[in-house]
């Protein structure tokens, strides 16, 4: 059960997230899934509007997102218009089976290579190199 003062830090969390503020947001999210691991905090974060984040906070989102227990047991991820320039600890998220990250800066998806993906999105990511684009998913759209 999330305790009350859990359920305040996610509101602030989501309210400095639509301000913007994410280096403040995500600081809080880190704290929040410190205490309560299975807080959907990140999951709601997912969940807001698209907006492009300064690259160093699009990863460090994604990384905390890999590391947490929501993330790992995920099998889809929406990670379009993010602003990522690299999929960081993705690897992490063993059940992902569909994965959408078109609209960022990526330009290498070989992290992806042995991943169990069945669907990957990964157009309109200028600089990607078509070589390190996985070649055992199923479902491609470049």
């Amino acid at each position: 059960a999330f305790t009350r003062k859990a359920e305040i830090a996610t509101h602030e969390t989501l309210f400095q997230w639509n301000r913007k503020n994410y280096r403040q947001a995500l600081d809080s999210a880190e704290k929040i899934i410190e205490e309560q691991p299975e807080s959907p905090v990140l999951i709601q974060l997912l969940a807001m509007p698209r907006q492009d984040l300064p690259p160093e906070d699009a990863l460090r989102f994604l990384n905390l997102l890999a590391n947490s227990s929501a993330g790992k047991k995920m099998t889809w991820l929406d990670l379009s218009g993010l602003n990522l320039e690299k999929l960081g600890d993705i690897r992490k998220m063993k059940s992902l089976r569909w994965l959408d990250c078109s609209g960022n800066k990526l330009r290498d998806l070989s992290v992806l290579n042995g991943m169990a993906l069945d669907f990957l999105d990964c157009s309109r990511n200028p600089a990607l190199a078509p070589e390190s684009i996985p070649g055992s998913v199923k479902t491609i759209i470049r």
